[in-house]
C-alpha cells in the first residue's frame, strides 16, 4: 500500500496558506477541497481584521 499525498496552496495578495492531505491508499479529493475552502475563508476573515471561529463548521 502506498502513501498518497495532496498539497494545495492558496494565495491572497501577499498572504498564503498550504493544505496537505495524506493517507495510505487513495486520498478523498473532497476532503482536500473542503480544507482549502475553509482555510481560504478563515484567511479572508483574518485579513479583514476578524477572528475566525476556533473550529470551522462541518468539522467533527
Amino acid at each position: 500500500m502506498a502513501l498518497t499525498l495532496e498539497v494545495a496552496a492558496v494565495r491572497i495578495d501577499a498572504n498564503a496558506i498550504t493544505v496537505t492531505d495524506g493517507v495510505l491508499g487513495g486520498v478523498e479529493q473532497d476532503s482536500t477541497t473542503a480544507a482549502v475552502e475553509q482555510g481560504t475563508q478563515r484567511l479572508r476573515e483574518v485579513l479583514a481584521g476578524r477572528t475566525p471561529q476556533p473550529t470551522p463548521g462541518g468539522v467533527e
